[in-house]
């Protein structure tokens, strides 16, 4: 029997890679090219070995496949799907993938929250649990979190092993294709817009950036009632984001500076500014374009620091504040949200390739031409 029942072993249904650029970021190759890797295992808590490695705090047997397979779930894989990737990213990883749904085929020992049949997807980032952060319901910012297809192995692998307590339950009424893209892509964007940015009927919000996670910024805005402006680069995005709800647009390349033209729009400013690209120079566009007792609310990561004036904070009484992933406990809402048709999800599918085509949907991606990209095997 295997001494840690409650670590499961998944097989893909569908999965999704990182938006964000890496942390810590290693050289590009000079050709990447992305595979897929039937053949892996994912090794949180797996391996071709018997062995011990540490996993989230954890002293883990590291088992061989069939070994682990005897006591764990096993899923049965269907489609699996793209999000953002850079060069770095293809150079560092083994196994890529990040966000992933699966289908329970069989229940392992002492497993109690998922049953057979069952349609589950896992988070983005897999927590402890224990720290002070998870303690406090901010698991999104745990102190020794795991981020599936970085930290270790994901799911462009033929198993993928994670903490049962990671899985949710994935109503039959959402379409896998349209499932996968609710971690990270969809409960990124709602834990910032609703405990963050903290968005209100009425308010005005520009969200900088409609890339895959900024797009579902500006939908989720508008559905509570904002009058959201689309600011980007690409005109095919700003397309897409006025049919998911933007009141107005703004091409960055067609006007001096974005926040000028976004002060002129809302005379002064808007209530709350997102930064969802991660580039210094964009969030001090989004900075300068929140009015008086405004607020900024940046989601996109960059190592490189910003130039703002301080006394602007002070005297115009301005909140700057991160936002990170989303709480384990926020995808209950969010997932039912989807259920019920309050989130549009099937536009948000651009591009489709069979497995053998899998280079392809990063090749879209980095071309800026596709929002998801479903690759069905």
């Amino acid at each position: 029997m295997y001494r840690f029942p409650n670590i499961v072993l998944l097989t893909l249904c569908v999965a999704c890679t990182p938006a964000e650029q890496s942390q810590d970021p290693q050289p590009a190759p000079a050709t990447p090219t992305a595979t897929y890797q039937g053949d892996r295992v994912g090794h949180y808590g797996f391996g071709e070995d018997a062995t011990t490695q540490q996993v989230a705090g954890w002293d883990i047997d590291i088992l061989t496949p069939a070994e682990f397979a005897k006591s764990l779930e096993i899923l049965e894989k269907t489609v699996r799907t793209l999000e953002g990737v850079d060069d770095q990213m293809l150079d560092r990883m083994g196994a890529m993938g990040m966000i992933s749904v699966f289908d329970v085929e069989e229940v392992g020992v002492d497993v109690e929250n998922v049953k057979e049949g069952q349609r589950v997807l896992i988070p983005a980032v897999l927590t402890c649990g224990k720290c002070r952060f998870c303690r406090m319901g901010k698991e999104n910012i745990c102190s020794d979190m795991k981020m599936l297809g970085n930290h270790f192995d994901g799911a462009y692998a033929e198993y993928v092993a994670v903490p049962c307590k990671d899985v949710l339950d994935l109503p039959e009424s959402i379409p896998l294709a349209e499932a996968s893209i609710i971690a990270d892509a969809l409960s990124t964007p709602y834990h910032a817009v609703k405990n963050r940015a903290r968005v209100r009927p009425g308010d005005t919000v520009a969200v900088f950036g409609c890339g895959g996670v900024g797009i579902n910024a500006v939908q989720l805005a508008a559905s509570i009632g904002a009058f959201v402006i689309a600011v980007d680069i690409n005109d095919q995005k700003l397309e897409w984001a006025k049919e998911l709800g933007a009141a107005a647009t703004i091409n960055t390349q067609n006007v001096e500076r974005p926040s000028k033209a976004i002060k002129k729009m809302t005379d002064g400013g808007v209530d709350i500014a997102m930064e969802v690209i991660g580039h210094p120079r964009t969030i001090e566009e989004a900075f300068e374009s929140v009015r008086v007792g405004g607020r900024l609310c940046v989601v996109g990561y960059t190592h490189e620091a910003i130039s703002i004036v301080a006394g602007k904070i002070m005297f115009k009484e301005l909140e700057i504040v991160g936002s990170l992933g989303c709480p384990p406990g926020e995808y209950v809402p969010l997932i039912r949200m989807v259920e019920l048709g309050k989130i549009d999800v099937s536009r948000l599918v651009t591009h489709r390739f069979a497995l053998d085509e899998i280079q392809g949907a990063f090749d879209v991606m980095k071309e800026g031409v596709s929002l998801r990209s479903i690759v069905i095997p």
